[in-house]
């Protein structure tokens, strides 16, 4: 089946099929600008958020599960 990519490439990376999802984050302040509200964006496994002056940084999201399980 001919795909009109070069070899190699199936057109599923990041650069050509972008991102899962995006979704704001209004409370995240941006590190370049200082900024209130970045957005998350997440392709497979990778998450990170980015802001509108082309700043982004990794997410890292505290630990939101049940405290009466979370350590079991």
């Amino acid at each position: 089946m001919l795909s009109g990519y070069p070899p190699g490439v199936s057109g599923n990376e990041y650069a050509i099929a972008g991102p899962d999802s995006e979704t704001e984050m209004p409370s995240e302040v941006c590190d370049k600008c200082g900024v209130t509200g970045m957005t998350l964006v997440t392709y497979r496994y990778d998450a990170w958020l980015a802001c509108d002056c082309g700043a982004d940084r990794d997410y890292n999201p505290e630990d939101t599960r049940d405290p009466d399980t979370r350590d079991r």
